[in-house]
């Protein structure tokens, strides 16, 4: 009985034995199957050898993780979970999440220039303004414009000058106006010429004054006059002086007269002759006085007469006299009556005879009394007779004794009774006898009892018996006794 119940009981350990160690082995069989990240078991994979495409493994056992725990890295060789990083070194799958926040385009950074520019163009329109943000400066130089132009324009919001600076310069081809429009002026600072000389005109649309007013000067050089001709009115107002002396003179072709008359007064001072010659006469319209002002001499050297012609009026308000000083004669070809008209008196200090010699006759008709009366009298040496002709009566009451006095001779013969007759007493004292016996006889009969008796015994040798003949018997009276003491019998039998 005692035995009976010994073989039992070691029936029963044997029994227990097996079972034992039949779970043992059916959980270590389990477990040697289960994925390496579903925290049951460890995978013994080599990463070296996964990255290479070898498959051996080293038999070295990694540590497994819970699915999407935040910051803990997969087992290379695994595919991505999403919600996990990768780990350097294993490709992203393509829709899935890689190693930065937001949605994620086909190449997340890091994403050499190289790999770049192999993505299907067609993914670009994945990218929003975090994708563009944490790509690697170097990547954007393996960007092409077929990429570029597929970017949707709120990615552009992402973009910073040195992303911008490292873009090659035929991706900017790719560009549209609604891109360009969403770009951060910050960004603009990065821009050179060469990128700047690749953008499509269309593009230039999307312009506004503050990116204008981040663009560095040397990028300016690369602007041609279709793109020029495309950016909005608005957009000038963020010009700078920098910028405009570093605009090719051939783009200056573009400009039309709204935009110039939005660019700020201050950025005029950039101009510089060579580009003023190139500017298109239609622009000048747009010129306003404040702008004029700024325009450095210099500048003046190469207008033209049709430039002259299309400006306002009130342009000419902001002339100075160093500034007409140095037009050529043949631009003043283009001035009128209302222009000249609205020229500051103190500009016309600037006139030299050349000039006022080019000036047309009509234009004469602007001058103003405040105006002759400064202009040097050097410069009178340049007037003639249908300029004279031309010239308002009131005019004439601004001419002074040294400016009437280099007139020359045959100018005289423009004069006008109604002219003659607003000269000052001591304007007619300072005519020469050479200029005196050039008046028209008709002219005579505008003196006036005051200039007449200002007429000296030295002039009386210059004036003609025509002249003297066609003096009236009240005019005649009022002449000086020297003067008439020094007339020959024959200018003598003239005003009996």
């Amino acid at each position: 009985m005692i035995r009976s119940q010994a073989a039992n009981d070691r029936s029963r350990m044997q029994f227990r034995i097996v079972m034992a160690l039949t779970f043992a082995l059916v959980a270590t069989l389990f477990l040697s199957l289960a994925p390496a990240n579903t925290g049951l078991g460890a995978r013994t994979v080599s990463a070296t050898h996964v990255a290479d495409g070898s498959g051996h493994s080293d038999q070295q056992p990694q540590p497994t993780n819970p699915p999407g725990v935040p910051g803990q890295p997969n087992v290379p060789g695994q595919p991505n979970v999403p919600g996990q990083p990768n780990v350097p070194g294993q490709p992203n799958v393509p829709g899935q999440p890689g190693g930065q926040t937001g949605p994620v385009g086909p190449c997340p950074p890091p994403c050499g220039a190289g790999a770049i520019g192999q993505v299907d163009p067609n993914q670009f329109g994945q990218f929003k303004p975090g994708d563009i943000k944490a790509f690697d400066p170097a990547t954007f130089g393996g960007f092409n414009a077929q990429q570029v132009g597929n970017l949707d324009p709120k990615a552009m919001g992402g973009f910073n000058a040195q992303g911008i600076g490292n873009l090659p310069p035929e991706a900017m081809a790719g560009f549209n106006k609604n891109q360009f429009q969403a770009l951060p002026p910050s960004a603009m600072t990065g821009f050179n010429s060469q990128q700047m000389g690749q953008l499509p005109p269309e593009a230039m649309q999307g312009f506004n004054q503050n990116q204008m007013k981040q663009l560095p000067p040397s990028a300016m050089a690369g602007f041609k006059p279709d793109q020029i001709g495309q950016m909005p009115p608005a957009a000038m107002a963020g010009f700078n002086a920098n910028q405009i002396g570093q605009l090719p003179p051939e783009a200056m072709a573009g400009f039309k007269p709204t935009q110039v008359g939005q660019m700020p007064p201050a950025a005029f001072g950039g101009f510089t002759p060579d580009q003023m010659a190139a500017m298109p006469a239609s622009a000048m319209a747009g010129f306003k006085p404040t702008q004029m002002a700024q325009l450095p001499a210099g500048a003046f050297a190469s207008f033209k007469p049709t430039q002259i012609d299309a400006m306002t009026p009130a342009a000419f308000a902001g002339f100075k006299p160093d500034q007409l000083g140095q037009m050529p004669p043949a631009a003043f070809a283009g001035f009128d009556s209302k222009q000249l008209a609205a020229m500051p008196p103190t500009a016309i200090a600037g006139f030299k005879p050349d000039q006022i010699g080019q000036l047309p006759p009509a234009a004469f008709g602007g001058f103003k009394s405040t105006q002759v009366g400064q202009m040097p009298p050097a410069a009178f040496a340049g007037f003639d007779p249908t300029q004279l002709a031309a010239m308002p009566p009131t005019a004439f009451a601004g001419f002074k004794p040294d400016q009437i006095g280099q007139l020359p001779p045959e100018a005289m013969a423009g004069f006008k009774s109604t002219q003659v007759g607003t000269l000052k007493p001591d304007a007619v004292k300072a005519l020469e006898p050479e200029q005196i016996g050039q008046l028209p006889p008709e002219a005579m009969k505008g003196f006036k009892p005051t200039q007449l008796k200002a007429l000296t015994a030295e002039q009386a040798p210059g004036l003609t018996v025509p002249q003297l003949d066609a003096l009236s018997a009240t005019q005649v009276k009022n002449l000086p006794a020297p003067f008439v003491t020094a007339l020959t019998d024959a200018q003598e039998a003239a005003i009996k």
